[in-house]
């Protein structure tokens, strides 16, 4: 049997190098028996036909003749599929009563020792991987078939078919189907990135295992849809609901390795076995230049799953070709993007699959852990790590975060053109009312206008331009200079315009142009609307709290006092934009030591926020912040603690880790752990704040989480790491020429070294 195994096995290589047409006539006149020839389609038929571990579980009729009649234990019902080692039955297992798929090795298989411990090991490895994406193996044995012992083992049962069942679904002659089964053309783009991350999640747990799968493809991937109970219990109803969920379980580790070179003794294949399937393996695998302990062969796969899923189609289609042929132009090879079909997918999607399906194994993400990890910041709407981090390509993500716009430089844009018309201030009729209405219309869109064709395209073009790049600062000064000769003619837009660039460049810390800014804009509208038009009281608390900014004077008062008595009167006392000028002028005087005065506007204020906005809101949150705050400056530790701890968890809940007021709250949270001394902990609190900020790709937010590491670190004599941290701020603050925090820093490290 040994000799017959070789000989079909030398046909069958040189079948392959043919076309497929030819093939089967090949092997008839050249094989030594009709047998050999037989065994030999069947391992052709194999090779083109996807080979899956299990092909679909639909049409399942009964054969007349099982191989296997029975097992202890088990009730064979029907055969499921076959696959390149074994055959699947559905069966019926008495102890406990369930469905499973048995899985036997085939009975026309040659029995070599290595073919035998591939099967059992299969068994024993599926039975260490417990993870809801990977199916689970219940018992294992063996079974005497024609007189030889055969191994089999029994896992759990998934009946909605395969991935490759699903994709082929959109197909126009699809496989027929005795159930219903979903159809991939009414999976949404959501619904197809929750199976991409399935799969990538039980990738990543079988590579934490040590285990690389090595034959990732559709017809190994089963699914199952889980249909709510209503959905079940209607007996009209035989179809599953696109809103089902869709559920993945990987099959099929017949050809898998360990990541571990020290099991090399134990690996499941021997390595100089080309095994897998062509158009989902990977170009080094192919041509055998890599190891098969590499992730990144799984990586691949995975990318090319994720194409097809997405578009119907594979990258590349290598089952036209004889293996030869593939090998010799696989360096010649580009597959396919996602943008060049016909599908419109997010560009950031179109990178993270091509780099999971690099040609260059080097290029490719080095482990299915960091393919999810880029999708989800791709969900999240941050930065990828596929794309190169340019400066247009942050902006542009930065402004596509709508947790970040609230607080952003350009929420403007945004907050304009969905919230302005609603403010119509103070109308007593219809005429008023049409007026004002009209006239927030208009500024709406004169706003919106001006920093999509005017501010945006400056800074883009500052941006992308690699010989005349310019800080973004320097590209607002350009449009700014501009302003004046453009809205000369329309006061009341010039106002509104001025105002927004205020905002602008308070954000970027730039509060001298700023409080320009504000002036102005508070000029015209005193001037055209009058002192208690909400425009002009906006320009006010705006000017006021820049003046904060810059250090609290006593016509910072008068504008924060004026500020808050007006909009009182006009707005009323529970109005969100009274209570944010009440948050200011208390802050104010609490900066100016006067906290008896500070602590009752605090207060007053928190619980008129609390009850009008909530104890979440971000003005509740901001007033709470602050009054903790007060308390540290009161030294009274264990208040401030017990605000701040709040504010942080509420803030973090509500808006989200990586929103700005969170982790604003969360540094302060840290700033009062590190005041009582509990410097342990104050340290592991800090440790995801430091992150959230790396994250969000903005260094120059990084110096003051820096310096507070930084001083924890020397609280606790570890007075290396503390350097670290500062000499880390001190280049971000060095490369963003910021004097101010430089002097700092260069204070913070003479601390040290004294």
């Amino acid at each position: 049997m040994t000799s017959s195994w070789f000989r079909a096995k030398q046909l069958f290589q040189s079948a392959i190098q043919r076309p497929i047409e030819r093939r089967e006539d090949f092997v008839r006149r050249n094989a030594e028996s009709t047998e050999d020839a037989e065994h030999v389609l069947r391992m052709l038929d194999q090779h083109q036909g996807d080979a899956g571990f299990l092909e679909s579980p639909l049409s399942v009729e009964r054969p007349a003749n099982l191989a296997i009649q029975n097992i202890d234990g088990f009730e064979i019902q029907h055969v499921i599929g076959r696959g390149g080692m074994g055959t699947v039955y559905q069966a019926i297992q008495s102890q406990p009563y369930r469905l499973v798929a048995l899985k036997v090795m085939r009975h026309d298989l040659y029995l070599g020792d290595a073919i035998v411990r591939r099967f059992e090991r299969e068994s024993d490895l599926l039975a260490k991987l417990t993870h809801p994406g990977i199916a689970h193996v219940y018992q294992s044995g063996t079974v005497v078939i024609e007189n030889e012992s055969r191994p089999w083992f029994a896992m759990e049962l998934v009946n909605d078919g395969t991935l490759r069942d699903l994709i082929r679904s959109a197909e126009p002659n699809p496989e027929p189907s005795s159930r219903s089964s979903p159809c991939v053309a009414t999976l949404t783009l959501e619904q197809k990135l929750n199976i991409i991350q399935q799969l990538a999640r039980a990738v990543a747990y079988a590579h934490q295992q040590g285990v690389i799968h090595r034959d990732l493809k559709p017809a190994n991937i089963l699914i199952e849809v889980e249909t709510d109970s209503a959905h079940q219990s209607d007996p009209s109803s035989s179809n599953s609901s696109p809103e089902d969920p869709i559920i993945t379980k990987i099959v099929d580790f017949g050809i898998a390795a360990w990541m571990n070179p020290d099991n090399a003794r134990e690996q499941l294949t021997l390595t100089e076995d080309i095994l897998g399937t062509l158009n989902y393996m990977s170009p080094e695998r192919i041509v055998g230049q890599s190891e098969s302990n590499d992730p990144r062969i799984d990586v691949y796969s995975l990318g090319v799953i994720s194409f097809e899923l997405l578009t119907g189609e594979l990258p590349h289609d290598r089952g036209s070709e004889a293996l030869a042929t593939t090998i010799k132009n696989i360096d010649h090879e580009v597959p396919k993007r996602l943008s060049e079909t016909r599908i419109n997918c997010p560009s950031d999607l179109d990178l993270i699959v091509g780099k999971a399906m690099a040609n260059d194994l080097h290029q490719r993400y080095a482990s299915a852990e960091e393919y999810l990890l880029d999708l989800q910041r791709m969900i999240d709407g941050r930065p990828v790590k596929a794309r190169a981090p340019s400066s247009v390509y942050r902006l542009r993500r930065y402004l596509q975060r709508n947790r970040i716009l609230a607080t952003s430089a350009v929420s403007t844009i945004l907050a304009l053109s969905i919230g302005m018309i609603v403010a119509v201030w103070n109308a007593n009729n219809a005429a008023q009312s049409a007026a004002a209405a009209s006239y927030e219309a208009e500024k709406a869109n004169a706003v919106n206008s001006f920093f999509t064709n005017d501010l945006l395209v400056r800074v883009i073009a500052g941006q992308t331009n690699p010989d005349a790049q310019r800080p973004f600062v320097d590209s607002v000064d350009v449009v700014e200079k501009q302003v004046t000769a453009m809205y000369r003619e329309r006061p009341l837009i010039h106002a509104a315009i001025r105002n927004e660039l205020g905002t602008i460049y308070y954000s970027c810390g730039a509060f001298q142009k700023a409080a320009k800014q504000y002036s102005i804009a508070k000029s015209i509208w005193q001037q055209s609307l009058g002192i208690k038009h909400p425009d002009t009281l906006k320009a006010i608390s705006n000017l006021a709290q820049t003046q904060l900014s810059l250090g609290p004077t006593e016509e910072t008062e008068s504008l924060l006092r004026q500020a808050f008595e007006l909009r009182t009167e006009v707005l009323g006392p529970t109005d969100e934009a009274t209570l944010r000028s009440l948050n200011n002028l208390a802050e104010f005087l609490r900066r100016k030591e006067r906290f008896e005065e500070a602590e009752q506007l605090f207060l007053s204020g928190l619980e008129t926020q609390r009850q009008h906005l909530g104890a979440s809101d971000k003005t509740t949150l901001t007033t709470a912040a602050n009054l903790g705050s007060l308390y540290v400056a009161q030294n009274k530790i264990d208040k401030a603690l017990t605000l701040h701890r709040s504010c942080y968890r509420d803030a973090k809940r509500t808006l989200g880790a990586d929103h700005p007021l969170a982790l604003q709250t969360g540094v302060r949270y840290v700033q009062t752990l590190d005041r009582a001394k509990k410097y342990e902990l104050a340290e592991s609190e800090m440790a995801p704040i430091l992150a959230q900020y790396f994250s969000n790709g903005d260094d120059e937010a990084l110096i003051i989480p820096h310096r507070l590491m930084a001083r924890i670190f020397r609280h606790q004599d570890r007075d290396e790491l503390a350097r670290d941290h500062l000499n880390k701020a001190l280049t971000i603050a060095t490369a963003g020429n910021d004097e101010q925090n430089i002097r700092r820093i260069e204070r913070d490290l003479e601390r040290l070294d004294r």
